[in-house]
Protein backbone atom coordinates (compact mmCIF):
# COMPACT_ATOMS: atom_id res chain seq x y z
CA UNK A 1 0.00 0.00 0.00
CA UNK A 2 2.75 2.44 1.01
CA UNK A 3 4.83 1.58 -2.07
CA UNK A 4 1.84 2.18 -4.36
CA UNK A 5 1.31 5.59 -2.75
CA UNK A 6 4.98 6.56 -3.16
CA UNK A 7 4.94 5.44 -6.82
CA UNK A 8 1.77 7.46 -7.43
CA UNK A 9 3.29 10.57 -5.83
CA UNK A 10 6.36 10.22 -8.09
CA UNK A 11 4.20 9.92 -11.23
CA UNK A 12 3.41 12.74 -13.67
CA UNK A 13 -0.34 12.74 -12.93
CA UNK A 14 0.24 13.35 -9.22
CA UNK A 15 2.54 16.31 -9.83
CA UNK A 16 -0.06 17.88 -12.15
CA UNK A 17 -2.81 17.35 -9.54
CA UNK A 18 -0.63 18.78 -6.74
CA UNK A 19 0.31 21.84 -8.82
CA UNK A 20 -3.35 22.43 -9.72
CA UNK A 21 -4.32 22.29 -6.03
CA UNK A 22 -1.50 24.71 -5.13
CA UNK A 23 -2.58 27.16 -7.84
CA UNK A 24 -6.12 27.01 -6.42
CA UNK A 25 -4.70 27.69 -2.94
CA UNK A 26 -2.81 30.74 -4.22
CA UNK A 27 -5.94 32.07 -5.95
CA UNK A 28 -7.92 31.55 -2.73
CA UNK A 29 -5.18 33.31 -0.76
CA UNK A 30 -5.21 36.31 -3.11
CA UNK A 31 -9.02 36.50 -2.93
CA UNK A 32 -8.77 36.19 0.86
CA UNK A 33 -6.28 39.07 1.06
CA UNK A 34 -8.63 41.26 -1.00
CA UNK A 35 -11.54 40.36 1.30
CA UNK A 36 -9.39 40.99 4.40
CA UNK A 37 -8.66 44.50 3.09
CA UNK A 38 -12.42 45.03 2.74
CA UNK A 39 -13.20 43.59 6.19
CA UNK A 40 -10.50 45.78 7.80
CA UNK A 41 -9.01 43.68 10.48
CA UNK A 42 -10.13 40.14 11.17
CA UNK A 43 -6.65 38.89 12.18
CA UNK A 44 -7.68 35.21 12.08
CA UNK A 45 -8.37 35.34 8.34
CA UNK A 46 -5.07 37.12 7.68
CA UNK A 47 -3.16 34.52 9.73
CA UNK A 48 -4.93 31.68 7.93
CA UNK A 49 -3.99 33.14 4.54
CA UNK A 50 -0.37 33.64 5.63
CA UNK A 51 -0.21 30.05 6.96
CA UNK A 52 -1.69 28.69 3.72
CA UNK A 53 0.85 30.57 1.59
CA UNK A 54 3.79 29.41 3.77
CA UNK A 55 2.49 25.83 3.65
CA UNK A 56 2.19 25.92 -0.15
CA UNK A 57 5.76 27.25 -0.44
CA UNK A 58 6.99 24.29 1.64
CA UNK A 59 5.01 21.86 -0.53
CA UNK A 60 6.51 23.42 -3.69
CA UNK A 61 10.08 22.61 -2.52
CA UNK A 62 11.28 19.25 -3.86
CA UNK A 63 11.51 16.63 -1.13
CA UNK A 64 14.93 15.08 -0.64
CA UNK A 65 16.01 11.91 1.14
CA UNK A 66 12.80 10.74 2.81
CA UNK A 67 11.60 7.54 1.15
Amino acid sequence: MKDKLINFLKSKEASIIIKTVLVMFFIMAIIGIVFTENLKGDPFIALFILFTMILSIFIFKPKKGKE
